[in-house]
């Protein structure tokens, strides 16, 4: 709704014009496209777990079966000897085998997390979520992570599903910024501040130009190539880290990577008053 005042030709104010626009579908169609943004950020997790792990379960089992036959089948002197080799080919089947659950345990608890409405998260325990859905992409990339030892950071005000997002969206971005040149290093880091909590995401790729790191927040800004992304998914980050009160900066230059620090408030627990009679 725009509201303009309406003058006579000696410049006095007789009467208000008011022109009002249905912006409805509009609206409609922007969430949309945000939530697509947010189900790819999912999407990209689970294509990175479930192409490695369906397959090479249901050999691991067969094989585990198969060995643990074999084992009981043999006797005497030879049983003394590939004892041994069989019962640490077992224990590493079994390893992974954990292994792969807990993959996709983790995944479906990332997605089940989306109805969550705690908002109150812990920094290691998001980065412990995330991480090692992200290991396959940056090893593709030849591209290594670089986790700083955080301990004893507070927690943070904020939904820890909305806090493990900003993450997803910060770490692939520095991720495929490097992957046409082929290598590059990402490193991430938390600090406490006072009241805050800054959380570190810097990596040494190629950089933004000054031109789009001024708009890098605006919705459909990105620097990818045409077709590889739809430059929402800062600008949802940013969104994000307003609505709990907190803060996104960014420095870069061109060939001298970039830094993105997310700045959250510190959660306190409130205060309960006990009265006694």
């Amino acid at each position: 709704m725009t509201l303009s005042q309406l003058a006579d030709s000696t410049g006095q104010p007789i009467g208000t014009v008011e022109i009002s626009r249905d912006i409805s579908q509009r609206r409609a169609l922007m969430n949309q496209v945000i939530q697509s943004e947010r189900l790819a950020a999912v999407g990209r997790l689970a294509a990175g777990v479930a192409h490695e792990i369906n397959n090479p379960l249901a050999v691991i089992a067969e094989v585990a079966g198969y060995l643990e036959d074999v084992l009981a089948g043999i006797s005497g002197d030879e049983k003394v000897n590939v004892e041994r080799e069989f019962q640490e080919g077992l224990t590493t089947i079994a390893a992974h085998v954990n292994r792969c659950r807990d993959i996709t345990h983790r995944l479906l608890g990332f997605a089940r997390k989306s109805e969550a409405r705690l908002e109150v998260a812990d920094v290691n325990a998001a980065l412990d979520e995330i991480l090692p859905f992200l290991e396959k992409e940056a090893r593709l990339a030849n591209v290594r992570i670089h986790r700083q030892d955080a301990a004893n950071i507070p927690q943070v005000s904020i939904e820890e599903v909305q806090l493990e997002e900003i993450l997803i969206n910060l770490i692939t971005n520095s991720i495929q910024a490097m992957t046409k040149r082929g290598h590059g290093n990402i490193w991430l880091a938390a600090a406490e501040d006072g009241d805050k909590v800054i959380l570190t995401v810097r990596d040494d790729g190629p950089g933004i130009d000054e031109s789009v790191r001024d708009r890098l927040f605006d919705p459909f800004v990105s620097t990818k190539p045409q077709g590889q992304g739809t430059g929402l998914g800062l600008s949802i980050c940013y969104g994000i880290v307003k609505r709990y009160d907190g803060e996104i900066r960014v420095e870069s230059k061109p060939a001298e990577g970039t830094t993105f620090q997310v700045v959250l408030r510190v959660h306190h627990m409130p205060s309960r008053n006990k009265s006694r009679s």
